[in-house]
């Protein structure tokens, strides 16, 4: 088993989190609402799988098709919860950096 897997198992409150907005999309697509599910995925500051909400091609319903799978699924969810996290790890880093960086320049 390679270290990213045993990462991923070893937070069982991930797991917890990534079900919890799974099943709220998934009960926003059974009554009917793709688009409150891809507004709840920005609430929660993910960005939501693209498709068309109003396109009638046979591509624009495979897209809601694949946002609709993604949405109610909690890997996806674990997925983009970890990448969010990431993210902001990253930003703080590079506002610490910068704040260093800019107490160290001025002068005395």
């Amino acid at each position: 088993m390679s270290q990213p897997e045993l990462d991923e198992r070893e937070d069982p409150m991930a797991e917890i989190v990534a079900k919890i907005h799974a099943r709220e999309c998934k009960k926003l697509i059974i009554m009917n609402d793709i688009e409150r599910a891809l507004v709840y995925c920005t609430r929660v500051d993910i960005i939501p799988p693209a498709c068309s909400l109003t396109g009638t091609s046979p591509n624009a319903e495979k897209l809601r098709n694949q946002a609709i799978h993604l949405v109610t699924d909690f890997q996806w969810w674990r997925r983009q919860l970890k990448q969010r996290e990431s993210d902001r790890a990253e930003e703080k880093r590079a506002q610490l950096a910068a704040d260093f960086l800019s107490n160290k320049l001025k002068p005395l």
